[in-house]
């Protein structure tokens, strides 16, 4: 542990110790975030600051507020965004702590760690049956198959996590009680996890209508059981410089004909042949990136799927874009696909 929260009453001295045994062999990349009574965030501290502090003369006994850095750089609701990561990665700072309105520490952030922030929420959709894969799906359900050392599920949950992305929905059906005890409510990971509970199935987008409020403009809806290394920070400035009400990611999808090809005019006349030709269309791949503005379009308690809401969206004149996917991607519904995935998760990740 390279971070915590300490007392402004905090002396000088004890700060040392605590900088010592939090992280004895990493000590000059330690940082105390320090708290008043209110417990408001008042300032920061690393070994540097007090090391300034002991050559201008002040004493070990001195409380922690005589050396500690007043003027930090933090994130709240109204300032994180990708472009304020990158400066502050830029500047070498690791640890960015988000502040709560009252100036209350929500969370730390480890720059070194993740790639950026989104200021996404994201709705993971893992309520089906798995039928396709049966009978290991019969007691797990698909989400919480195993894809190398943990589920198809997680995979997704910490990528997304390297984006900074911090609130998450998991609508959940079948064998639910299994996916609420795997993931808890996400204090483990670091991030909050709720539940969306569907009494009957609504489709691949319906459960949306259940979620009261988000907390971002732009909401993230995956499939359950994708396995994928797509750039979500690609996704959302795609969204954002395309002005787009719905960006749907797609993977390229080929069909091979066996056969040659005629080209024929109205009167049935050749104009022209092409020897087993190949032809490649760009398929949904079960990832949209949806502004709030069309949340309305998805009716309440009614099976609802996500190719619905985009030709609701198309009908209402709204902008529907595309995002292709470069990189891995899979969607784990068929026992050949889940035996492949298997040999490939090292590639996908690594």
């Amino acid at each position: 542990m390279l971070h915590t929260t300490i007392s402004d009453k905090t002396t000088i001295k004890q700060a040392l110790e605590l900088f010592n045994k939090l992280a004895p062999e990493a000590i000059l990349q330690t940082t105390l975030f320090i708290t008043n009574n209110k417990k408001q965030l008042v300032g920061v501290l690393t070994e540097g600051d007090i090391r300034r502090a002991l050559l201008k003369g002040i004493e070990l006994k001195e409380s922690v507020a005589f050396c500690m850095n007043k003027y930090f750089k933090f994130f709240n609701d109204n300032n994180y965004s990708a472009s304020e990561v990158n400066k502050l990665k830029a500047k070498k700072i690791r640890f960015v702590p988000f502040l709560n309105k009252n100036n209350t520490l929500r969370r730390v952030y480890d720059l070194e760690q993740i790639r950026t922030i989104l200021p996404i929420d994201v709705v993971i959709m893992c309520g089906g049956k798995g039928e396709r894969l049966r009978p290991l799906t019969e007691d797990t359900p698909k989400p919480l198959l195993k894809v190398g050392n943990k589920p198809i599920m997680e995979h997704t949950l910490d990528r997304l996590i390297q984006f900074g992305v911090q609130n998450f929905y998991f609508s959940v059906n079948y064998l639910k009680q299994k996916i609420e005890t795997h993931f808890e409510n996400g204090e483990k990971k670091g991030v909050s996890i709720n539940y969306v509970h569907e009494k009957n199935p609504l489709g691949t987008i319906g459960s949306v209508s259940l979620i009261k409020k988000f907390s971002n403009d732009y909401i993230l809806v995956q499939n359950g059981d994708l396995i994928t290394n797509i750039d979500y920070e690609a996704l959302y400035h795609h969204a954002l410089k395309t002005k787009a009400a719905i960006t749907v990611a797609t993977v390229p999808y080929s069909i091979d004909v066996p056969f040659a090809i005629l080209d024929l005019d109205k009167q049935q006349r050749v104009k022209g042949l092409y020897e087993k030709p190949r032809y490649t269309y760009e398929a949904n791949a079960g990832i949209y990136l949806l502004h709030h503005s069309v949340l309305k379009l998805i009716p309440s308690q009614s099976v609802f799927n996500a190719t619905d809401l985009i030709q609701a969206a198309m009908d209402a004149k709204k902008n529907v874009n595309t995002f292709p996917i470069i990189g891995y991607w899979t969607d784990v519904g068929r026992m050949e696909d889940f035996v492949k995935v298997q040999h490939d998760i090292q590639m996908v990740f690594n």
